[in-house]
């Protein structure tokens, strides 16, 4: 019998080495189920390849051209900034602090290059800076995702290539554990016309190509309903328990001295309101 999302350490994941388990744990990730709600911030659409000519500035967007041309330009810190055309139109790739031997002589003139990235302006030219890219072969197709790729909170050291990969291994375990990992009563999410909490996981970490970023972040989305419901309820229920506790410890019990109060309230400059009376025998009472 496989064990529980809940009962899994991150360390027991493929690939998570001392100093991944060090970062992950920075983070508050120790266990496969925190690791599966570890949502993301934002999605990008990598699920298609855009032509340069309809690129909008501020806009991320993947692209497939070939480098016309490379240069190394030198203000203080060595820029490198190679052209990029596809059939439609050109734009400027930049990198800032590059190594030379893994940038400078193998983006050259000629080379096939993935890139994904936001379009700024820089001068007058249309640049992506710092894109992702990948070096293609002649007749390589370009790697297109089957679903919208999310973007995670993170920290130093830790990529979001490392984490997609550890969610994707945790959202596997979920899935052949699913009985083990929900909460909720099937009644109930009949009633509430929810999704089961795999199914809902699994949209918000890999939602579909066919929905654009918008839609995927939707509170209004059912998929999105179905944790938001789950952590209210979380949040009330753990208030309750408080309160439960709360009732089980007597306050210290303070005696009222009735001639106390009656020297201090002659001490006053001005006369108390009949509210403010009701008050202190409401105080006295308790």
């Amino acid at each position: 019998m496989l064990a529980a999302p809940q009962n899994i350490a991150c360390s027991q994941l493929q690939g998570v080495g001392p100093k991944t388990l060090e970062r992950l744990h920075k983070i508050n990730l120790f266990r496969v189920q925190d690791l599966l709600f570890h949502l993301p911030i934002r999605y990008e659409d990598r699920t298609k390849i855009s032509l340069i000519r309809k690129l909008k500035v501020g806009e991320y967007a993947a692209i497939v051209g070939t480098i016309i041309a490379n240069k190394v330009v030198r203000y203080g810190r060595s820029m490198l900034y190679c052209t990029l055309q596809d059939i439609s139109g050109q734009l400027q790739i930049c990198f800032f602090n590059f190594n030379k031997q893994k940038l400078q002589f193998k983006l050259l003139p000629g080379i096939k290059l993935y890139c994904y990235g936001e379009l700024r302006w820089v001068g007058n030219t249309p640049t992506m800076v710092h894109p992702e890219y990948k070096i293609l072969a002649p007749n390589e197709e370009p790697p297109v995702a089957k679903n919208l790729t999310p973007v995670y909170p993170t920290t130093d050291g830790l990529s979001q290539f490392v984490l997609r990969k550890l969610i994707t291994q945790a959202i596997n375990i979920a899935v052949k554990n699913k009985n083990l990992f929900e909460c909720f009563p099937l009644m109930l999410l009949q009633q509430l016309n929810f999704p089961n909490l795999i199914d809902a996981l699994s949209f918000v970490h890999q939602p579909p190509a066919h929905l654009n970023t918008e839609a995927a972040m939707s509170r209004e989305h059912p998929m999105r309903q179905r944790l938001i419901f789950e952590e209210l309820l979380a949040q009330q229920l753990s208030l309750l328990e408080l309160r439960l506790v709360a009732k089980t410890h007597e306050a210290i019990a303070l005696p009222w001295k009735e001639d106390f109060t009656t020297k201090f309230l002659a001490t006053l400059p001005f006369t108390l309101t009949n509210a403010q009376l009701r008050v202190i025998k409401e105080i006295a009472s308790d």
